[in-house]
This record gives structure tokens, C-alpha cells and sequence, in this order.
């Protein structure tokens, strides 16, 4: 088979496809149209420059705001282990140094670890024990 066979398909005019694809540009502009564009983009850029100098010199930047410090949290989390489980509870002294002895009831504990408090949204210090043998 040649290429002459072959029937050529009737073109199809799709108006709206065509707008769609195919949108019709002004003519390029000339010398003068260009200076008047650009003069107006650098009123515009001048126009930004001044308003953002005014609000620039209502901002003290030589003292950034201060931040209310957060108050401290009273007492510590004493995490306990034990060989029957876990114990959390609430203590108001000081938290203690790792290594030293904490009496909790009659039970002596050694501090083997101090970290953030297991709780949620709690900014107390955690003492985490272990439990002597007797």
C-alpha cells in the first residue's frame, strides 16, 4: 500500500478547543510602551520601599521581646522499680543526686537515673529507683 491510498480524514473545526490551546497575544510592544511599563512597576517598587521603611521604624530591634520565664516546677517524679512492677509517685523535696539512697516507707531505693517525668505534659524531673536487695 502507497501513501497515496490512503483517504485523508476531513479536519474537524474545534473553535473552543482551539481558544482554549491557543490564546491570541497582543502585539509586542515598542520602545515607548516599554519605558511607560517600567516607570510604572518603579513607582509601584518605590511605593513598597516607603511603606515597608515606616513600618520598619516602628520595630525596636535592639530589644527583642521578652518571654515570662517558666515557672519552676515544684518537687520531682520518683519512678520506682520493683521485682512485683512499677510505681510512680509524687515527691516534694528536692530531686536527688544518682547514687543516693531514698527511703520510701521502709524500703531503701538508690537513684540510678534522672530524667524527664514519664507523665505527659509534666516538667517536673523524674528520680528513677531501683530497689535494694535485703
Amino acid at each position: 500500500m502507497k501513501s497515496e491510498d490512503l483517504q485523508r480524514r476531513r479536519v474537524i473545526s474545534r473553535p473552543n478547543l482551539e481558544r482554549a490551546l491557543f490564546v491570541e497575544s497582543a502585539p509586542p510592544a515598542t520602545g515607548a510602551a516599554i519605558v511607560v511599563l517600567l516607570e510604572e512597576v518603579l513607582a509601584e517598587v518605590r511605593d513598597a520601599v516607603s511603606r515597608l521603611q515606616r513600618l520598619e521604624d516602628g520595630i525596636d530591634f535592639a530589644d527583642p521581646p521578652k518571654r515570662p520565664d517558666a515557672p519552676a516546677a515544684a518537687g520531682h517524679m520518683q519512678f520506682i522499680a520493683r521485682p512485683s512492677g512499677y510505681s510512680v509517685l509524687e515527691s516534694e523535696e528536692d530531686v536527688p543526686e544518682p547514687g543516693e539512697l531514698v527511703m520510701i516507707g521502709d524500703e531503701t531505693f538508690q537513684v540510678t537515673r534522672i530524667a524527664a517525668s514519664p507523665l505527659p505534659m509534666d516538667s517536673r524531673r523524674s528520680a528513677f529507683l531501683a530497689q535494694l536487695a535485703v
